[in-house]
């Protein structure tokens, strides 16, 4: 069921399959002048174990009214009013010892994870010389000439710098607005990750052996590659 900012029911939409995407331009559109929405928002899924919802890295988030109590696990966050909380969990050294917790108020939403420990650019990606950051070649379906890239730089950033027209809702590899398929070259990008892949086949409904999200893939040599109209 459906309802307006109002309280009043909308519509009804009923699940006709796996994977249904809510938001201003999706499976299921909703109100195009709201732009609280993005424009692929929110993923409902069937699942064995009933239904899922999963926000797709929204600019502003989805919230859910809870009804009974729910456990916290690290990093998880809730709102009240407006204000906005992230649970955090701190492991101690002894180990018969609980973790300490806390809950802190979150001010700045955008998270900013670096793995320690590991010497890297602001990408987190390793180090290389000026030899190996030379410009590489990157051939789009269609497109006569090839366009420049930079090692490590994305395919969503090299195609956006270049001038052609690629959508990439979220910028994280969830929301699928931004899928390609790789025609060659495949070995010379990033390694896919868990979340990508689930994108790729659950949302996109694509083949994530020969597709990639251009937002989180990282070019490290020479590809050549098909934008796809998500």
């Amino acid at each position: 069921m459906h309802y307006d900012h109002a309280g009043q029911e909308c519509h009804r939409c009923r699940l006709s399959r796996q994977f249904v995407v809510l938001g201003r331009q999706a499976d299921l559109s909703l109100d195009e002048s709201d732009m609280s929405l993005s424009r692929r928002h929110l993923a409902v899924s069937s699942a064995t174990d009933g239904i899922h919802v999963k926000d797709l890295n929204s600019v502003n988030g989805t919230f859910m009214k809870m009804v009974k109590s729910c456990r916290l696990s690290h990093g998880t966050e809730f709102k009240i009013g407006n204000q906005l909380f992230r649970f955090l969990e701190t492991a101690r050294h002894e180990s018969l010892l609980p973790a300490a917790t806390q809950i802190e108020l979150v001010e700045n939403h955008t998270i900013h994870n670096r793995q320690a420990g590991v010497s890297g650019n602001e990408n987190g990606l390793p180090q290389h010389s000026a030899e190996e950051n030379s410009k590489i070649s990157v051939r789009v379906q269609g497109i006569e000439q090839p366009i420049l890239a930079q090692r490590g730089q994305t395919i969503y950033d090299t195609l956006a710098h270049s001038n052609l027209d690629i959508v990439a809702e979220c910028q994280a590899g969830v929301c699928g607005s931004d899928p390609i398929r790789i025609l060659s070259g495949r070995d010379n990008l990033s390694l896919p990750q868990e979340e990508e892949h689930e994108t790729l086949t659950d949302l996109c409904h694509l083949d994530a052996r020969d597709c990639r999200l251009a937002c989180v893939a990282r070019i490290q040599g020479p590809i050549e590659l098909e934008i796809i109209n998500s």
